[in-house]
């Protein structure tokens, strides 16, 4: 597979292999489209999550389909760029159109044409889509209600288990043992990302009271992050516990670089924990990414099957082995194995 960043080249290649089986015979336009499709991916914003999961597009494109075109785009968080670089994308007349990110999903989508397939993963926000109308993942059943906010949109909305954060919150500060309650654990999140809004009150209401105290701090934009994670220092948090939040997650960095030393950050995916949080009980977005790759090429054969809009929950608990040790103890592999173990999740460490 081909990866191009903010390029066109391969266009002229795909109409004129196109031609050719056309005037020669003997193959349709879905078997010369695939000598080349072009898939195009947007991302809010260049964050790790989103890194990640687009990192996964690319590896179930490239397994489907090895001569597919992917070019990369990122709008920074911005709903302006998003706009222009969607109609940008749209005037090259691309075969697919992934979209990654809530807001750059509702941005996007009033820019696209009907006759593109456009596909969307890293949303937890149904409401927001207009696929259903809460965003509480428990009312969801097993997503027969869901409904495509256009004919031509496709995509997985994640389900994330925030009983499950809540228990890894419970568990890890048993066994850090501050010595007093209550347990504070703080929380940045951006309010108008309704899907975070919703985790950190569902994470609130799994934690038991007057043992634990759950203090927010809002952000904005990610440049906000490094205030707000000083604000809740301020606090004397015990625990850090980041949502499903596409601005605090760009701004994880500052969140590492201000929290105390021995203050767990406990986060909701993989790409953090990577980046320096010491857990997460959280979605797989790899594994969504490689997923959601394999379903654009399969449908792009015409091989897809199912329903338009489903559910990715694959839960698992991530580990930061360094962070761990540190705060955890000598014996923090023990300590997340029996929680894995008990709460019938795989353990990634790393």
């Amino acid at each position: 597979m081909s990866l191009i960043r903010e390029g066109m080249r391969g266009t002229l290649r795909t109409v004129s292999v196109t031609m050719a089986c056309l005037l020669i015979g003997g193959c349709n336009v879905n078997q010369a489209k695939s000598e080349g499709y072009q898939v195009h991916i947007l991302l809010y914003g260049a964050h790790p999550l989103l890194n990640l999961t687009a990192d996964g597009i690319k590896a179930g494109i490239t397994r489907k389909n090895s001569k597919a075109v992917v070019t990369i785009h990122d709008a920074s968080f911005q709903q302006t760029a998003v706009v222009t670089q969607t109609q940008h994308i749209m005037a090259t007349n691309p075969d697919a159109f992934i979209v990654l990110g809530t807001p750059a999903v509702i941005g996007s989508l009033p820019r696209i044409p009907r006759t593109t397939p456009v596909f969307f993963g890293a949303s937890s926000a149904p409401a927001e889509l207009k696929i259903f109308p809460d965003n509480d993942p428990r009312t969801w059943g097993n997503g027969s209600k869901f409904v495509q906010p256009q004919s031509n949109v496709y995509g997985f909305v994640t389900r994330f288990d925030f009983d499950l954060t809540a228990d890894l919150i419970q568990a890890v500060s048993a066994k850090i043992g501050r010595g007093r309650t209550p347990i504070v654990v703080g929380y940045p999140f951006n309010a108008s990302e309704q899907n975070s809004d919703a985790a950190g009150k569902a994470i609130e209401a799994a934690l038991p009271k007057p043992k634990f105290r759950f203090v927010r701090a809002p952000v904005a934009a990610p440049s906000d992050v490094p205030r707000a994670t000083r604000q809740l220092v301020g606090n004397r948090v015990d625990i850090i516990q980041i949502g499903p939040d596409n601005t605090v997650v760009g701004g994880f960095g500052a969140v590492a670089a201000n929290a105390p030393r021995g203050v767990p950050i406990l986060t909701t995916e993989a790409a953090t924990v990577r980046s320096g949080a010491t857990a997460a009980a959280g979605i797989d977005f790899r594994g969504l990414g490689e997923a959601l790759g394999e379903w654009v090429i399969a449908h792009l054969d015409g091989e897809a099957a199912g329903p338009a809009i489903r559910i990715y929950a694959d839960q698992k608990l991530f580990v930061n082995n360094r962070q761990a040790q540190s705060i955890i103890g000598q014996d923090y592999q023990r300590f997340f194995d029996d929680f894995a173990k008990a709460h019938s999740v795989t353990l990634v460490s790393e």
